[in-house]
Parts: C-alpha cells; structure tokens; sequence
C-alpha cells in the first residue's frame, strides 16, 4: 500500500545505519509463498487473524491493481465457533477466547464441498473429532462447527461481506 514504502525505508535505514548489515532482503510474502511451491505464476490465498487477501503472482510479482482484500479471517471463525460451541455444547470453556482459537485451529477445517461434507460420514470424513479443553475434560466437536464455521471465508449467507471466491 502507500504506507509500506515508507516504513520498508525506515526498516532498510535502521538496518544499514543503526543495526550495520551488510544485506537486507524485503519480499511480498505472497510471492514467496508461491515460490515455495515452485512457481511464479498463480493466485495466493493468505488468511491471518484479521485480514484475507487474494493475490494474483505472475512471473514472480505481485499484480497490485488486482489484490483482493477482504476483513473476514481468522477472528471471525473463531468467533463463530464461539457462538456454536456455547449454543450446541453449552461448554463453560466457550467464554475462553484462547481456547475457542486453540479448538478451531486444532479441528475445524475447509471442506472441499460443504454441502457434500454436512451429508454425513459417508462422505468422507467422521461426524465428530475429540478436543480436550484445559481441565481435561474430552469434547466431542460436531461436523457442523468443524466445517460450517470456516465458510465464512466463502459467503454462507450469514454475511453481507464480500468473501473470498467472489
């Protein structure tokens, strides 16, 4: 954007000047991203806590006109998770933030079709997974919060965002 110049200059100045390197390096982690996979051409999905972007990459550079930045991420899913677990499971840990994070980052997952994935086990994948909360105790996580709460990346109806395959 039109703040990273400046404060890529002040990095590079405070590196060179105060800190004495010899060499500094500055990327696009959306390029080498894609350069861990071995290629220079393709599209760049990044999901943080707070922001989502989709970046095109061609021949090893980003195209900035054409990035898609979107505000649904990761604290949105665990906020969903927080919401389902307390009014499916009635969980006393639900409150727990940290825990909700650690029980969506551990179980919840993307589904390829999630119409497909809600059918049931027969559809390749087991109806519930165990999460073990702080005292212990083993819960059973439903289908429904282990898929359903990360499609709010996609649109599911529950928002009037944009999401990220529009």
């Amino acid at each position: 954007g039109q703040t990273a110049y400046p404060s890529r200059q002040w990095v590079a100045e405070v590196m060179f000047e105060k800190l004495k390197v010899k060499s500094l390096a500055i990327f696009n982690s959306a390029v080498l991203s894609l350069f861990s996979t071995g290629r220079t051409r393709g599209l760049v999905v990044e999901s943080g806590e707070g922001l989502t972007q989709a970046v095109p990459v061609f021949e090893g550079y980003a195209i900035p006109h054409a990035i898609f930045k979107m505000e649904v991420a990761g604290q949105d899913i665990t906020s969903r998770v927080q919401k389902m677990m307390l009014h499916d499971e009635g969980s006393e840990h639900a409150d727990n933030l940290s825990v909700m994070q650690a029980l969506k980052e551990k179980v919840c997952t993307v589904a390829l079709d999630h119409r497909t994935a809600m059918k049931g086990p027969d559809h390749g994948d087991e109806e519930a997974k165990s999460f073990e909360l702080p005292d212990g105790k083993i819960i059973q996580v439903s289908q429904q919060i282990r898929t359903g709460t990360p499609e709010v990346l996609f649109g599911d109806g529950d928002s009037a965002r944009p999401s990220v395959q529009k």
